[in-house]
């Protein structure tokens, strides 16, 4: 906590440049189809009211929510973005969402804050996920090296997984601007990435962790120089991939791609 004070509003090392706490997003940064009939939100911590439909959803929500047990305690850690942005990730299915907001706030008790012990903070120097420059709305832009993850054993995926929260946790919590900037992107570089070396089953946590985790928060993930057999791989773990999730993720063989662009 001591040492995230030196990054508040007042401090000149915060690492959020004032040009983009002077950002207003249009209707394509607060929205990801703004002009579909119930477009999926990317902005969330907004003054007033949410769309018609996403007030009558969180209504409903609302309604379990007094009828739950852990009532007092939901209603303490979910505010209305929050659960909004838990109700879109779950497709407005409302029973699935509380129970989603229930093991949320269960896994938020018992994971967090981070620990990083001396292997994690090892695959951080190596650079395994890294904070790398905003893209023209203003979004961070992560990099996740996979030869990083290459050089682990099954043993210290743990770790990984500590790593990876870590750098997600400190870019939501540092890097975005509630109300302007509340997404980022991720490109995952596959240079040196041996396919013998794919981790499928580690690869599958990271990807239900996150996907439960971590709501409407990825803008856009770009994976470059993935070969044929990386590609036959992502077939084994997509379909454990969140639909939504798997509509925002560019698959490369090159070295770059237009969408960078």
């Amino acid at each position: 906590e001591k040492d995230c004070s030196s990054f508040s509003d007042d401090s000149e090392f915060s690492p959020i440049p004032k040009i983009v706490k002077r950002f207003v997003p249009d209707k394509h940064a607060i929205f990801y189809d703004p002009d579909s009939e119930q477009p999926e939100r990317m902005i969330f911590e907004i003054e007033g009211s949410f769309l018609d439909f996403e007030e009558s959803h969180l209504k409903k929500l609302n309604r379990l929510i007094r009828n739950h047990e852990q009532k007092e305690e939901i209603e303490k850690l979910m505010s209305k973005p929050n659960k909004l942005r838990f109700l879109q990730a779950n497709h407005y299915d409302h029973d699935k969402t509380l129970k989603n907001i229930v093991s949320h706030i269960k896994f938020v008790k018992d994971r967090l804050p981070i620990a990083l012990n001396d292997n994690s903070k090892k695959m951080l120097s190596k650079g395994i996920l890294y904070n790398h420059g905003r893209d023209k709305s203003f979004r961070p832009v992560l990099i996740f090296r996979t030869a990083v993850l290459a050089e682990t054993s099954p043993s210290e995926h743990p770790n990984v997984m500590d790593a990876l929260m870590f750098v997600t946790l400190y870019t939501i919590n540092h890097l975005l601007v509630p109300g302007k900037v509340e997404n980022y992107n991720v490109i995952t570089d596959f240079t040196d990435f041996a396919v013998t070396k794919v981790p499928v089953k580690f690869a599958i946590e990271v990807a239900q962790l996150f996907q439960a985790q971590f709501k409407c928060r990825a803008h856009l993930s770009i994976a470059l120089r993935v070969t044929f057999a990386i590609k036959a791989i992502w077939k084994l773990i997509s379909p454990f991939v969140d639909e939504k999730i798997r509509s925002k993720i560019v698959i490369s063989s090159d070295d770059t791609d237009e969408i960078l662009k």
